[in-house]
């Protein structure tokens, strides 16, 4: 039986002997374990492989991999606990030396898996006649020498062919078959061996039509499994274009809902503001606005101003005849922030922005009516002061 036993070395040392599928066949520990015993507790076995847990191989390991002709295995680094664990799920092991040894056997298994079962499956194509040991020298031949699948196999056979004509080779020389049964013989024997020839050719042409069979529908495979690659591919493309317009859509949507939330909140501040604005209406006073006193006639139509109204004007220095002709005999006050050059101060009575509470909503503001009526006042008897002084330097 071929196998690959694990070592872990140490004062205590522990083996384990794993056939090729995994299975644990023998497995012990013991402390001052000498190398003459661990040599004969593995001897019925065929050794084709000495394992380590280590990156770095014991020599222990490799004296044992020289004495039993074996091929050593060690992981790229050392294996972990986590890892071993992993490797040892439904092992039994006694102690940690044994699990060490077992996780390093199962570790190699797990390596030369995928070469196991293709030498099994070429011995099931080109050789399914051969026995165990056969098939077990065919394992060692190519695990151990590195030796070519097909070439173990074919020489094999050739051997097995040769010991059976050499059988009856002996037969006939030692005189174990009479002479008149000889010619008989020898021409069954000659028969059989055309006849297994024969039968030996017709499978070899059979093998390698179904191999090109196999080439065959596996081309046939690809080229389908490619086009329908390219339909899954195309299809995805689609799905995903419309996705990502649906997605675009979404974000429009979305910033569509979020202007529109946007507006909704605007109009109810506003709502608030008017709601606010009339009910003051008993304490305050409504100022209509304009932004300057240039002519924009449905504007400053649209404010229907009556006699007597007091406006805000943002920037009274712009300003058209023609508004100030419809405007000049209609305004209580002219509310502005900016100061008004001495042309149109002659046209309306303006009052300071920063003299006057004004609450602005928007469209109109609302102030002080008594406010409004004393910087008026105020102003005007400012204006007769003025006035007299000036009547009275002339004189």
């Amino acid at each position: 039986m071929n196998v690959i036993i694990g070592i872990d070395p140490g004062t205590t040392t522990a083996y384990a002997a794993l056939d090729l599928l995994g299975k644990i066949v023998k497995m012990e520990s013991r402390r001052e374990m000498p190398f003459s015993e661990l040599l004969k507790e593995t001897s019925e076995f065929d050794v084709i492989g000495a394992a380590t847990d280590k990156k770095s191989i014991p020599e222990l390991i490799k004296k044992f991999a020289a004495a039993r002709g074996a091929r050593i295995f060690s992981p790229k680094e050392d294996l972990t606990i986590d890892e071993k664990r992993e490797i040892l799920q439904g092992c039994s092991c006694e102690n940690s030396h044994e699990k060490d040894s077992a996780a390093a056997a199962l570790y190699a298994i797990r390596e030369i898996g995928p070469l196991v079962s293709k030498i099994r499956r070429f011995i099931a194509e080109e050789g399914p006649f051969l026995d165990e040991e056969a098939v077990a020298r065919v394992e060692q031949n190519v695990i151990v020498s590195g030796e070519n699948i097909k070439s173990a196999i074919f020489r094999e056979i050739k051997c097995k062919e040769s010991k059976f004509i050499s059988a009856h080779e002996k037969k006939i020389s030692a005189g174990t078959v009479p002479d008149e049964k000889k010619h008989e013989d020898n021409g069954r024997m000659a028969e059989d061996l055309r006849r297994l020839r024969e039968e030996n050719r017709l499978l070899l042409n059979q093998n390698i039509n179904l191999k090109k069979r196999i080439l065959w529908l596996s081309q046939r495979i690809g080229e389908q499994s490619r086009g329908k690659a390219r339909e899954n591919e195309l299809m995805e493309s689609k799905i995903m274009k419309r996705l990502s317009q649906k997605e675009q859509r979404m974000i429009v949507f979305s910033k569509m809902l979020a202007e529109k939330d946007d507006e909704i909140r605007k109009l109810k501040e506003e709502k608030e503001k008017i709601s606010k604005a009339l009910f003051s209406l008993s304490e305050k006073q409504l100022v209509k606005k304009l932004e300057n006193l240039g002519w924009e006639e449905k504007k400053i139509r649209a404010l229907r101003i009556i006699p007597g109204e007091t406006i805000f004007v943002r920037n009274p220095n712009i300003f058209s005849e023609k508004t100030v002709e419809f405007l000049k005999d209609k305004i209580y006050a002219v509310i502005s922030p900016e100061k008004p050059g001495q042309e149109i101060a002659k046209k309306f009575f303006f009052i300071d922005a920063s003299k006057i509470r004004l609450e602005d909503f928007g469209s109109f503001m609302l102030a002080c009516p008594d406010e409004i009526r004393r910087e008026k006042e105020k102003g005007q008897v400012f204006q007769r002061i003025v006035e007299e002084y000036r009547k009275e330097r002339e004189k």
